[in-house]
């Protein structure tokens, strides 16, 4: 059902990062045994329009079937950002849904994913990892906070100091969330992943409890920064796939994704 092709990554110049191969690290690390291997191909299919929660989330099992069964074994990531929905963890509290889920105004998913109950919206940058943990480190607490690090290593180029919480998982600005990580792993498998705030509409928490934490706001960069909204989506993004290069020592490369449902995208593509 699904093919891909590939080719290299053609990202325009932005603050002088290179364009090829993405960005290549930049410090010395601690040695783990991942940065004694090779580099990882990982394809990133990035697109521009806003996809429906419930089609992203049938590509992701889809992806974690193929690779489950051994029809393929490459890494992806699938970036993105959603229309408004609300999402929930396979465990999520629904008293934490200020809303009536029987009539939602926008839609609302239950999820395998860990975590409380979040929205996505337009100008949330969304990145879900489809990669196999057994080629990094088979640690999902050290999985969880390689994400958590791609996202304050970005807010560092833009003068934000993000922080972790002792009890919660997700990157903080002061006592403000700005991205939330949630995930699933089958066969060290990844799916689902990590959302940063940049330009979308905070009021649509206010019917939620974020992540079931109470007394705990949320925030953006743009609610932090003069953000111009559209040129620095894409700039954010470039920064959030640079630092996912970095840290989890691989390549990224575009990827082509197709899809034999008619009734959704033919075809959805982005060469970032």
């Amino acid at each position: 059902r699904w093919a891909m092709t590939t080719s290299s990554l053609a990202l325009p110049r932005r603050r002088g990062l290179a364009t090829r191969r993405l960005f290549p690290l930049a410090a010395q690390r601690d040695s783990f045994d991942m940065f004694k291997r090779d580099r990882t191909n990982v394809y990133v299919a990035s697109y521009e329009e806003p996809v429906e929660y419930q089609v992203a989330w049938e590509w992701q099992r889809e992806l974690i079937r193929q690779r489950v069964k051994r029809e393929t074994d490459t890494d992806m990531l699938l970036v993105l950002q959603h229309p408004p929905v609300y999402t929930l963890g396979r465990g999520s509290d629904v008293g934490h849904v200020g809303f009536d889920m029987d009539d939602p105004d926008y839609p609302i998913h239950r999820t395998e994913r860990g975590g409380e109950v979040t929205c996505h919206a337009p100008g949330q940058i969304v990145i879900y990892p489809i990669i196999n943990l057994t080629r990094y480190k088979k640690d999902l607490h050290w999985y969880l906070f390689q994400l958590e690090e791609v996202v304050i290593e970005t807010l560092k180029q833009y003068g934000v100091t993000g922080r972790r919480d002792e009890e919660h998982t997700g990157v903080w600005v002061g006592s403000e969330k700005i991205a939330a990580v949630g995930i699933n792993v089958t066969r060290w498998w990844t799916m689902h992943g990590l959302a940063l705030n940049v330009c979308n509409d905070l009021q649509l928490f206010d019917r939620i409890t974020p992540c079931g934490i109470e007394g705990r706001g949320v925030c953006s960069l743009q609610s932090i920064l003069d953000l111009r909204t559209d040129a620095d989506l894409a700039e954010v993004e470039g920064q959030l796939l640079h630092h996912f290069q970095d840290m989890f020592h691989c390549t990224l490369l575009a990827a082509r994704t197709t899809t034999a449902d008619d009734d959704r995208r033919d075809e959805a593509e982005r060469i970032h």
